[in-house]
């Protein structure tokens, strides 16, 4: 519960500091934020199936902030992508498809680590090695797979661009003498 409310908070205040940012490089305003997130979000993922030989309560302390720091590099690194759409083109057919196209992928994917983990389990002999099981499949996947990831990272980087410029809104406070 406390790892949600912090995902909950980390998500509106991600989005402020992003929505807020000036200092805008040739980048553009949002692929810096997925440039520069990719490889901790990286390192954070093999964090969240590493358990180092602490006590109990060390484990559990380890488990709730890898999975809070996890899940404020995840926003840093997701947000920018659903926010980049309607800078990418004007259109209002195809920034429904960039959108559907992210949803799409990040469902396949969770698809693919959802079914790949039942053959993993049943494949192990009894429930003893069932746990050792868990971890080998874990760290022995979440390492070559957090590789891939940064790479792909970088080429969605490299493969997008902010074709429409955004339009900066600047307030005025006009004030009237008496």
């Amino acid at each position: 519960m406390v790892a949600k409310i912090w995902d909950a908070f980390m998500d509106i205040s991600v989005g402020t500091w992003i929505d807020n940012r000036t200092n805008i490089g040739k980048r553009g305003k949002f692929r810096p934020f997925i440039l520069w997130s990719a490889i901790p979000l990286a390192l954070l993922l093999i964090a969240n199936f590493t358990m180092p030989n602490f006590s109990v309560t060390g484990q559990l302390v380890w488990a709730y902030v890898a999975y809070m720091l996890f899940g404020t590099c995840y926003s840093i690194s997701n947000i920018p992508f659903g926010s980049m759409i309607p800078t990418m083109t004007k259109n209002s057919q195809e920034r429904s498809e960039l959108a559907s196209y992210r949803q799409a992928g990040s469902n396949l994917g969770l698809m693919v680590a959802t079914i790949g983990f039942m053959p993993i389990v049943t494949s192990l002999p009894n429930e003893k090695n069932w746990l050792y099981g868990c971890r080998t499949y874990f760290c022995g996947t979440w390492r070559p797979v957090s590789m891939v990831f940064i790479c792909q990272y970088q080429r969605s980087v490299q493969g997008t661009s902010q074709r429409k410029k955004l339009i900066e809104k600047k307030s005025r406070i006009h004030t009237r003498h008496c």
